[in-house]
């Protein structure tokens, strides 16, 4: 068992497709940041082997509306328990923060 995630060897694909090598090292989503203008929920995890979170931290800091949350765990963490249920609290109550539906109280 793997863990930090609870899955087994084998119970995820581990394979993407050979064009992701054409553009991956180009890839970088913090270059533009700074230009969102709306609220941004970030999950940031501490042990993060494909997201750094020293990188991931620096993108969320030049968001100008951000919102961080950053937890124990590697990079799947946030899909499998215990730690889901505690990302969808997170995202439930950002959501009702920020845009939150009309009419509702």
């Amino acid at each position: 068992m793997l863990e930090t995630s609870g899955l087994e060897h084998g119970e995820y694909p581990e394979t993407v497709a050979a064009r992701i090598l054409a553009w991956v090292g180009f890839y970088s989503p913090g270059r533009k940041a700074a230009n969102i203008s709306c609220p941004v929920l970030f999950h940031i995890m501490s042990n993060d082997a494909v997201t750094p979170t020293d990188v991931a931290l620096r993108v969320a800091a030049k968001v100008p509306d951000a919102t961080v949350h950053v937890h124990e765990g590697g990079h799947f963490d946030p899909y499998v328990q215990p730690l889901f249920s505690r990302i969808i609290e997170e995202q439930v109550a950002f959501l009702r923060e920020k845009v939150p539906p009309r009419g509702v109280n």
